[in-house]
């Protein structure tokens, strides 16, 4: 199931996608956290099952179609595919614990590094000449394509992020009701909304609302 992965960091907030989920957070890990949301009041799981881990990986171009076709019949309802659905539930929570302590400037929990090394594990890869033509080009090729590497480019994402990142810049939506994140990489790093199509445009609907209000009293 190898297949290209993500850049871990986007120069401009990404766009809402016009698929099943989307991708506002600027960093894969971020994006991930970001399946769980909130619709009223309450927190929805846009993961429960293994098939929308697979379709979440597919939109992230973290697999394509073939990668997919190619799963074994009646993989889906093995044990590994439950494996790999309570290992990517149990990444999730520990980046929602991770991204919430650097939003709020908080220390990491002692979690954090352990639960990035194991899933780094899958992703080991090795290095493979191969010729192209007249040339030759030097490819890194997966140890392990089963789905359980799925995980490993979320935990590179988030390892990027520790080492390099500026932790600052790790914000929170500021509606209120909202609990998604996102990396600023705006230039004045000013960003305020997870997306501006959703919560951004809600907040300035609302905002006009009360400034209609005031002057009509």
């Amino acid at each position: 199931m190898a297949s290209p992965r993500r850049a871990a960091l986007s120069s401009a907030p990404q766009p809402t996608t016009a698929g099943e989920f989307s991708f506002v957070g600027n960093l894969l890990c971020v994006d991930f956290v970001n399946t769980e949301v909130m619709r009223q009041d309450e927190r929805v799981d846009r993961l429960p099952g293994i098939d929308d881990v697979l379709r979440w990986a597919g939109e992230a171009d973290l697999v394509d179609a073939a990668g997919l076709r190619g799963l074994p019949a009646g993989w889906r309802t093995s044990r590994e595919a439950a494996r790999v659905l309570q290992d990517a539930t149990a990444l999730r929570a520990v980046l929602r614990g991770a991204v919430e302590a650097l939003a709020d400037g908080r220390p990491l929990p002692g979690d954090v590094v352990p639960a990035l090394n194991h899933a780094l594990v899958a992703g080991a890869s090795t290095l493979r000449l191969e010729r192209r033509g007249d040339a030759h080009a030097t490819v890194r090729v997966a140890l392990d394509p089963s789905p359980a590497a799925l995980l490993a480019p979320i935990a590179e994402s988030a390892a990027w992020l520790l080492e390099h990142g500026d932790r600052a810049l790790m914000r929170r939506c500021e509606n209120g009701a909202c609990i998604r994140f996102f990396y600023d990489t705006t230039k004045n790093r000013r960003r305020r909304w997870c997306a501006m199509d959703g919560c951004g445009s809600r907040a300035k609907a609302a905002a006009y609302y009360r400034r209609r209000k005031a002057s009509e009293a």
